[in-house]
């Protein structure tokens, strides 16, 4: 009896790790994006952005070398002349609500995704452009 209940608890478990392990990824978007004919390359909008600091010195290469693996989950994309960084937001914060904020703050900036994943449109993008997009969002 004690084995089937190691059995059952182990299937359990093993029933959890798949159904919940499965992380966000915007590599997956990516890779879709790609095969509908997008540009699709890793960012370096973090190291570029913040490699130097405002007064023209450089920021210490611990940090870039962070800027650089924070970068591996972003991706610029160029669909149809329509430029966005794609991204994994793991701070909870909806598609919809970055793009209330964006709004308010003036930004030309919109957002679009589905759960974690996020792509920041640089402007508005096309109806087209949209509707690839939700297609490979998960």
């Amino acid at each position: 009896m004690g084995k089937w209940i190691a059995i059952a608890a182990v299937a359990a478990l093993i029933f959890v790790y798949f159904a919940h392990s499965h992380p966000a990824s915007a590599a997956k978007v990516a890779a879709c994006l790609t095969r509908a004919s997008a540009t699709v390359k890793h960012s370096t909008f973090l190291e570029d952005s913040l490699s130097a600091t405002a007064d023209g010195q450089q920021v210490p290469s611990g940090y870039v070398s962070l800027f650089q693996k924070a970068d591996k989950n972003l991706y610029d994309v160029d669909l149809s002349g329509d430029t966005g960084l794609l991204m994994v937001d793991r701070k909870g914060y909806t598609a919809a609500q970055l793009d209330r904020y964006f709004q308010v703050s003036g930004q030309p900036i919109s957002a679009q995704g589905s759960g974690q994943i996020v792509m920041l449109w640089y402007g508005d993008p096309s109806v087209g452009s949209r509707s690839i997009l939700d297609r490979c969002l998960p």
